[in-house]
């Protein structure tokens, strides 16, 4: 197959065109300039984008990953050649987010579309292998050179060793008997451990059959023990309930002898009551205590009345001893007259010397005056003095006397209101003697004292009587119902054990006795729920022999699987050769013979060995490019060796990057020289590889 033109709208291809050449062609671009979605775009078309994708570490799957940047729907077309024809290739996502839908191929330049590619995945019809293998032969990219084991691969490197029949690899028959085995036992799951589950089951349910049919025969036996003992218990209780019978006979005689003589009693007190009450019927407590009260009022009125009587007879007395009232002579009258006379003496003195009757100088006339105003003035004063003090001892003379007539007369008032007093107090007292039938001479105290006593004796004879009808009531005879009728010939001798011990000991045994019986149920029900013992016995014997059986086969598949690995070491040995001797022949040519051998088994472990050493080495001790170089010998040796019927265009992405300038020109040869028999594409984003191309092109 050959392509020819490429149109695509996909990831950053925005209804770009790649048009191609037959042989070699070198696709020289930047880095983010889409290569690498060439590439995907040319899988894409081939075999479609997977919808069940789903983000794994960090990446996006390919439907959101090459989703056009435009928003646009992925889309795109081929235009290649296959078996002579002129084919396009078209794809288109119809929506419902399912992008690069069916597709569709036409003869190119026409709408009529091709038989074989109807139906199913164009890539597997167009270059004759599915898409994992398509994948680890004919595309390469530089991001992931490495092989990984897959059935599909396998099966078709088997190919080349066998008859040509692909249908079967190792690894699908050993993982078919592997999964054959683990539906028969795997860890703790499959038939066997179910097998064995549902035996161990029935066992536990056999053992636990047999251990309740024994537990419950000792249940009967313990039921069948307690039947008995509660029928002795209830035999004691019946001859303590013919002694409580014959008791309450008893108790019933006593008590109607007891009421009746309550009757009697009843009737004594209250006749005593009644009369006692009526000898008191005209005394009360309140009588008693108007008499004492009488009596002390009298006594205190008394005493009242004697002493307003000594204070009357004191007040007289000292008013008749008061003097009659008299004149007061003035003491200060003398006196008052002398200064008087010596004052008008001097005063006529000094008139005279004024007037020139006598000898005397004008000063001395004026100090006789002087001296005659001061003995007036002096004189008048005492008179004034004297009379005033006169005037206030005959007024307290009269005010004494005044007070002490008031004082006379408040003491009459007073033994007046004491006599009153005294009088009602003997008529109060006469008045409460009166009332408890006394005399008025009687002593009052004497008189209370026996109106006591006569009404403590009638509360007495109440109180003798009421309790005398309380005692009655009490003792009246209540309807009783019927006493149970007992056969006593029946019931003879004596109980062995008190009433209160054997009631608990009934209760105690009914209650284990329920407890027994409900144990009884439960046995009963579960052996409904365990099933019957000769039916799990049966069941038991069948999974025993299934047991036996799926063992036999999981044993058989053991040994299957041991003859398959041993045939499958031998298939090894006949087609890892094939590969490995083209592989090496192609990294020699890579590495300029600086490694003569390639190695790999079926899990495509790898080792290389270089010219001139005894061992291979892993490729842990490999740098990254010669890493590369190995997995590209190894992808190319697939691709001559299974992709030969109808040579497919390899698509190499970047794969040259981590190549040195010298292998990677020996690399490129190799490429040139491979094209002739098919096309190849290589994207690279180095200019090296369209120089090194132009260089052999010359030499050649």
């Amino acid at each position: 197959m050959e392509l020819r033109n490429l149109k695509a709208s996909f990831g950053r291809l925005e209804g770009e065109e790649l048009t191609l050449s037959p042989g070699l062609n070198v696709i020289e671009a930047p880095n983010e300039s889409g290569k690498s979605t060439w590439a995907a775009f040319l899988r894409a078309m081939l075999y479609g984008i997977p919808t069940a994708q789903r983000p794994k570490n960090g990446l996006l799957p390919d439907k959101q990953r090459y989703q056009p940047w435009s928003g646009a729907p992925m889309s795109g077309s081929i235009d290649l050649c296959w078996r002579g024809k002129e084919i396009t290739l078209r794809r288109a996502s119809p929506g419902g987010g399912k992008p690069m839908g069916e597709a569709e191929a036409v003869y190119t330049g026409t709408e009529e579309r091709l038989p074989e590619l109807r139906a199913g995945v164009p890539g597997e019809i167009l270059l004759g292998v599915t898409e994992p293998v398509f994948r680890r032969s004919a595309f390469i990219s530089g991001a992931d050179m490495s092989l990984d084991a897959n059935s599909e691969l396998e099966k078709r490197i088997t190919r080349l060793v066998t008859s040509g029949e692909e249908r079967s690899s190792y690894t699908e028959a050993d993982e078919r008997l592997r999964r054959w085995q683990r539906k028969r036992r795997w860890r703790s799951s499959g038939a066997l451990p179910e097998a064995e589950g549902q035996r161990k089951e029935l066992q536990d349910k056999l053992i636990r059959i047999e251990e309740e049919n024994k537990r419950l025969s000792e249940l009967r036996a313990e039921a069948d023990k307690l039947q008995a003992q509660k029928a002795a218990l209830e035999g004691e209780l019946k001859l303590h309930l013919r002694d409580e019978r014959r008791a309450e006979l008893k108790r019933r005689a006593s008590a109607e002898e007891a009421y009746r003589d309550a009757c009697r009693s009843e009737e004594e007190l209250s006749q005593k009551y009644q009369e006692l009450n009526s000898a008191a019927a005209a005394l009360s407590p309140e009588k008693v205590q108007a008499l004492r009260a009488a009596a002390v009022r009298l006594e205190e009125a008394v005493r009242d009345r004697d002493t307003a009587a000594e204070a009357h007879a004191k007040t007289k007395e000292a008013l008749d001893a008061l003097p009659p009232p008299e004149k007061q002579p003035n003491p200060k009258k003398v006196p008052v007259l002398i200064l008087f006379i010596l004052g008008v003496a001097a005063l006529l003195g000094g008139f005279a010397g004024g007037m020139g009757l006598y000898a005397a100088t004008v000063g001395l006339s004026y100090g006789f005056i002087l001296l005659g105003i001061v003995l007036l003035f002096i004189a008048a004063l005492l008179l004034f003095s004297g009379r005033k003090k006169a005037r206030t001892l005959e007024a307290e003379k009269a005010h004494e006397r005044e007070l002490r007539q008031q004082a006379e007369e408040t003491a009459g008032k007073l033994l007046e209101a004491c006599e009153a007093e005294t009088a009602q107090c003997r008529t109060a007292r006469e008045a409460a003697l009166a009332a408890l039938g006394e005399g008025p001479d009687a002593a009052p105290e004497e008189a209370a004292r026996r109106a006591e006593a006569l009404l403590g004796e009638v509360r007495d004879a109440r109180l003798r009587a009421e309790n005398a009808r309380e005692l009655k009531a009490r003792l009246t005879p209540e309807p009783l119902p019927p006493l149970e009728p007992i056969p006593e010939d029946e019931l003879e001798g004596e109980a062995r054990i008190k009433k209160a011990a054997a009631e608990d000991y009934l209760r105690r045994t009914e209650e284990r006795l329920r407890e027994v019986r409900r144990e009884l149920d439960r046995g009963e029900g579960f052996f409904d729920l365990l099933g019957d013992p000769l039916v799990l016995a049966s069941q038991e014997a069948k999974l025993t022999g299934d047991i036996h059986r799926l063992q036999e086969e999981y044993d058989a598949l053991d040994l299957a699987q041991e003859a398959l690995r041993e045939a499958n070491t031998q298939l090894q040995t006949l087609f890892s050769p094939l590969i490995s001797r083209r592989a090496a022949a192609l990294l020699a040519r890579m590495t300029d013979s600086a490694y003569a051998g390639v190695y790999f088994d079926r899990e495509m472990h790898f080792s290389a060995q270089r010219s001139g050493d005894l061992n291979a080495r892993a490729l842990d001790y490999l740098s990254e490019g010669t890493r590369n170089q190995l997995y590209l010998a190894v992808r190319l040796a697939i691709c001559e060796l299974m992709l030969s019927e109808e040579p497919c265009p390899l698509i190499l992405d970047d794969v040259l990057a981590a190549f040195d300038d010298r292998r990677a020109r020996d690399t490129l040869k190799l490429l040139l020289e491979l094209s002739e028999g098919r096309q190849i594409l290589l994207f690279t984003c180095q200019s090296r590889e369209k120089r090194f191309l132009a260089e052999l092109r010359k030499e050649g």
